[in-house]
């Protein structure tokens, strides 16, 4: 119970501190013990106790419903072409390489995004993405090396290091067919101290400036470090006017950091509203601990804002 309202707790004064922010990522799972606060204090008739436990179960879970929410209207949208981004973080230490290359030998995707990129990583996969004729990498040693392959032309092209913390990420203009998409791949730091927290959102706060000015279609793909609960990746959608590909469709984890039962949205793909959602999935494991993150989608005639 006192785990539960203090989690609670910390989610409402996220802003106020990173290590309060960090429970907004595990909203599922204090969803979930509220729950079971409720069933045991219902069975017990500790009926304050239930109603404490109940309160907090409803506030986690107006916070997952919009995931579980259908949206009205997307699927009767008329579509042109239909093209596919995927998103991978590779791991840079990612011992079932071979997984990898069969797996991304047999896509078809537009746009490709890899995070981890080390440059072994780039002679390895160089020869099975020749069909990508486009592209701009920044491979490092690190775990934050970046590279956005494209079968479609590319300008416009900004390449951002940050060199405090040698953290790369990349804009681009993507031609397809002819109607241009503002693409950004990024890949912050996870916020484990007050520091890299804070590192973390000036990145986020980042891709979102290079997107505040644009009226046309607009992307942002990358591991975010971030969960859809977190104030700052809302902070992030308003700045960038885009919204969250996986509202309406249900949790999709891509991260698995090796607790049993544990895993966290923490890949995204955020689209402008003049962008329209076919399907989005998550890939199987490779060896990493993320897993690929695949969305179809297709651009509305008119972009709108």
């Amino acid at each position: 119970m006192v785990l539960v309202v203090g989690a609670c707790a910390a989610i409402i004064l996220a802003s106020a501190a990173w290590y309060f922010e960090l429970a907004t990522h595990f909203v599922p799972y204090i969803f979930g013990a509220a729950c079971v606060v409720v069933l045991v204090n219902l069975a017990c008739r500790r009926w304050w106790r239930l109603l404490i436990g109940a309160a907090a179960a409803i506030f986690c879970g107006l916070q997952l419903l919009p995931f579980y929410y259908p949206k009205e209207g997307e699927s009767q949208l008329s579509v042109g072409r239909v093209y596919t981004a995927l998103l991978l973080n590779l791991r840079r230490d990612n011992k079932r390489p071979e997984e990898v290359v069969a797996f991304l030998g047999k896509q078809k995707a537009e746009i490709l995004l890899l995070e981890e990129v080390t440059p072994a990583w780039e002679r390895r996969l160089r020869p099975i993405l020749a069909d990508y004729k486009y592209e701009v990498i920044q491979a490092r040693d690190n775990a934050f090396g970046i590279w956005l392959l494209s079968k479609m032309p590319l300008s416009d092209i900004e390449e951002l290091p940050v060199k405090e913390a040698n953290v790369p990420y990349i804009a681009a203009t993507v031609d397809l067919d002819g109607r241009q998409l503002r693409f950004v791949g990024v890949h912050p730091v996870p916020p484990t101290g007050r520091g890299k927290a804070r590192d973390r959102n000036d990145r986020l706060d980042a891709a979102g400036e290079i997107l505040r000015k644009e009226k046309g279609h607009r992307m942002i793909l990358g591991d975010l470090n971030c969960t859809p609960w977190s104030p700052y990746f809302k902070q992030l959608l308003k700045s960038a006017n885009v919204v969250d590909s996986g509202t309406g469709r249900g949790l999709q984890p891509t991260w698995y950091p090796g607790i049993p039962l544990v895993a966290l949205p923490i890949d995204h793909c955020l689209v402008s509203p003049s962008i329209v959602l076919i399907s989005r999935t998550v890939g199987p494991g490779l060896g990493s601990d993320h897993r690929p993150l695949i969305v179809e989608f297709s651009l509305l005639e008119t972009p709108g804002k």
